[in-house]
């Protein structure tokens, strides 16, 4: 953004400009999802919630 090779849009889940450059994969930097702080906040949640899950299964199925 701050050296114009991105542009900042709206937060993809309810347009709010005021919005943020999240990263799913740090080795993409140019594949970002705009988000507001809310949706942001949300979004780490939602990530943490899927490791905590994946573990679980992990565990009850066997893997290490």
């Amino acid at each position: 953004v701050r050296d114009g090779k991105i542009n900042r849009l709206p937060c993809e889940r309810c347009g709010n400009k005021k919005s943020q450059a999240h990263h799913e994969d740090y080795s993409k930097p140019f594949d970002v999802v705009w988000l507001c702080a809310q949706h942001h906040a949300e979004r780490h949640v939602e990530i943490n919630k899927e490791i905590r899950f994946k573990r679980i299964n992990d565990k009850n199925c066997g893997v290490d």
